[in-house]
């Protein structure tokens, strides 16, 4: 696991996200990590500088998973 601390624009992604605490379209991705399968992400709003956590899971794989048991 590689912690890439540069600061990626949210632009790069499809959909543009919001800051939960202030509704800032400002958003960055901090760190990023692949983990079992999935890629975390942590982001930061660039205006009140507030920090979350983003799960991506890939549908057909957790449809999948779901589905076998």
């Amino acid at each position: 696991m590689t912690k890439n601390k540069t600061e990626q624009p949210a632009e790069t992604m499809q959909a543009v996200l919001q800051c939960r605490w202030c509704g800032s379209e400002n958003v960055c991705i901090w760190d990023s990590r692949k983990l079992h399968g999935s890629q975390v992400r942590r982001r930061k709003c660039k205006d009140c500088n507030m920090r979350w956590t983003t799960i991506e899971v890939d549908y057909y794989e957790w449809l999948h998973e779901i589905e076998s048991r």
